[in-house]
């Protein structure tokens, strides 16, 4: 293959905007954040799963503007899979909102 050949089949090659992020498998903890300078939109979004001290999973799910405390919610799951659903489901939903991982 010549170098404008290689040239031409890298021009056509789908932006990295279009792709989709691959999520890790079972992940404990998603730091997501939303950046929109145009709408004054800097926000965060954070989950992680927690044992509390009657041994149970807690989901903990924190959010705000970027620079604050921002809110934290505690919700308590039946076991470590059902709170590792719950957390999937909250990361599906916020990053078809725009949130993306932290880099």
């Amino acid at each position: 293959m010549t170098l404008s050949a290689v040239e031409s089949s890298s021009r056509t090659m789908p932006q990295a905007k279009t792709m989709r992020q691959q999520l890790s498998l079972f992940p404990e903890t998603m730091r997501l954040q939303r950046i929109v300078p145009e709408k004054n939109c800097w926000r965060f979004y954070r989950l992680h799963l927690e044992t509390d001290l009657f041994g149970s999973t807690v989901l903990v799910r924190s959010w705000g503007r970027i620079g604050t405390a921002g809110q934290e919610r505690r919700e308590p799951c039946q076991d470590a899979a059902l709170a590792q659903k719950a957390l999937m489901r909250w990361a599906r939903s916020k990053m078809r909102r725009g949130y993306a991982e932290e880099t």
